[in-house]
């Protein structure tokens, strides 16, 4: 049985709907990492919820942060295409599941950002 977020879905009938576009109707989160592999054995390209909403994050980090110029903010949103490629294309090349490869990239990312606060702080 897979499970995502709180709804059962038989192994057998994949967690979306018959539609040939499920973005904005089905963006959830896995509720087990075990369940990226079955979707990549199901053939389903799954992009976690944070990768693709990552737009309006930015946007709202643009009205907040007094730093975070239009600009900065554009060119980030613009990123997000490339991020989202390079997590399919690593994902395909390295025979992961998705969910994997944007949770590692997720983390990295984290981790470069904190390394970089530090350092700043220390300056």
């Amino acid at each position: 049985m897979l499970r995502v977020h709180g709804r059962r879905h038989q192994r057998h009938h994949p967690p979306r709907s018959e539609g040939s576009d499920d973005r904005g109707r089905r963006q959830q989160q896995l509720a087990e990492p075990r369940h990226g592999h079955e979707l990549k054995n199901l053939g389903i390209l799954y992009a976690p919820d944070y990768v693709v909403n990552a737009g309006g994050i930015l946007s709202v980090a643009g009205s907040v942060v007094p730093e975070y110029d239009e600009a900065m903010m554009l060119t980030r949103v613009c990123g997000i295409h490339d991020t989202v490629l390079r997590i399919l294309e690593q994902s395909k090349a390295e025979d992961r599941p998705t969910s994997e490869i944007a949770d590692t990239l997720a983390r990295k990312k984290l981790t470069e950002h904190k390394h970089h606060h530090a350092e700043k702080d220390r300056a």
